[in-house]
């Protein structure tokens, strides 16, 4: 009762809230005395954005609580019963981003270093 449902939800190469504006309207709703739940699907500190937010919310002075959920690239191949590592067989998992803030495939990425280092590339 008396809650309020704000959709800034995020889906790959669909337009949709920029990010400053989420970010703008959870302090202005905090400030407010608002009670404000940010729910996003699994861990929002994996590729989800969630370091900016929690930066700019302490920046604020808003206090916040980060409640993780299982991400994706853990969860789904957890389902299909894929380990991403084995103690006999694979210790290392490298998780990587497919594109940066402009929505390309990150230029910073060093493809030669990815491919000699953890057996596993999310």
């Amino acid at each position: 009762p008396g809650a309020q449902l704000v959709d800034v939800g995020k889906r790959g190469g669909v337009a949709s809230v920029r990010q400053a504006e989420i970010t703008a309207l959870l302090i202005a709703r905090a400030r407010a005395g608002q009670r404000i739940v940010r729910l996003k699907g699994g861990d929002p500190y994996i590729f989800g954005r969630g370091a900016e937010e929690a930066l700019a919310l302490a920046d604020a002075g808003v206090p916040f609580r980060v409640v993780p959920g299982v991400t994706a690239g853990l969860g789904g191949l957890g389902v299909a019963g894929i380990p991403l590592t084995h103690r006999d067989i694979n210790q290392a998992v490298t998780f990587i981003t497919g594109h940066d803030a402009q929505g390309r495939l990150p230029k910073t990425l060093d493809w030669e270093a990815l491919a000699k280092g953890a057996p596993v590339l999310v």
